[in-house]
């Protein structure tokens, strides 16, 4: 359990604070209705407190139950696609031969990729400051100049 965790309400503490709201019916004289600002020995607190408790719990449960749900269903999505995956390959290693000229990357498919953009150009010089561009097919980007004086 984690330190800085709430504290987890046990069934036993519902329980337990059932038996106090039946004492506290059978004994009325007995409750303190503000014992502190946040906390009241009465009947109808003890009741509000194990409702949470038993609310809390239900909720808790069917969250577990949800994510197990969930889980489950990933697992077998995974399976499916890792059995569609491999389907695929056999099929295709059966279409496929090695010499398929189908297959290769063609002269003009290769033409029709456009160059990768250029290295910026950066002055050796540390005192120098010159605005840094890139160059590409698309155009010209400004960069910021970097400050080469403040280098720890």
């Amino acid at each position: 359990m984690r330190l800085d965790s709430p504290p987890v309400p046990s069934p036993c503490q519902a329980t337990l604070l059932q038996q106090f709201r039946a004492y506290f019916l059978a004994n009325p004289t007995h409750e303190v209705p503000n014992l502190s600002p946040t906390i009241s020995a009465t009947a109808a607190a003890c009741e509000t407190a194990a409702q949470a408790i038993s609310t809390a719990a239900t909720a808790s449960n069917q969250a577990n139950s949800d994510a197990g749900t969930v889980k489950k269903n990933l697992d077998n999505a995974i399976t499916a696609g890792r059995t569609r995956l491999s389907g695929l390959r056999t099929e295709l290693d059966q279409t496929l031969s090695d010499e398929d000229p189908s297959d290769m990357p063609s002269a003009s498919s290769a033409r029709a990729t456009p160059p990768p953009p250029k290295c910026p150009r950066i002055s050796s010089s540390p005192l120098a400051q010159p605005a840094v561009a890139w160059s590409s097919p698309i155009g010209t980007t400004p960069v910021a100049p970097i400050n080469t004086a403040r280098r720890f």
